[in-house]
């Protein structure tokens, strides 16, 4: 479970434009959260998409305010890394990209 804290976060789960979103620097595709536990004005709790690449993300969160769909992104970068043959470490799969 990931959790964004800040401002003006509400969005309404059944619009598909918006929400919170993982964007691949490298692609720019964006994949939409699907499982959000908490979608509140000053904070969402989301389920982290599985599948998804090794790479560098960012996130955001898009929400419509009138007829204007307004998108704010996370300034910090996350990281995807393959997990080891190992298994995942304890940390998970994820990592600030800094």
């Amino acid at each position: 479970m990931g959790e964004l804290k800040g401002l003006l976060l509400k969005y309404d789960p059944d619009d598909p434009a918006q929400g919170v979103f993982v964007v691949s620097e490298a692609t720019r595709e964006a994949v939409r959260v699907e499982v959000a536990a908490q979608v509140l004005p000053a904070s969402v709790i989301f389920q982290v998409p599985d599948g998804l690449a090794p790479g560098a993300y960012r996130m955001e969160v898009r929400a419509r305010f009138g007829p204007d769909l307004r998108t704010g992104r996370l300034q910090a970068g996350l990281r995807v890394e393959a997990a080891p043959d190992a298994g995942p470490s304890s940390d998970g799969p994820f990592s600030p990209d800094e």
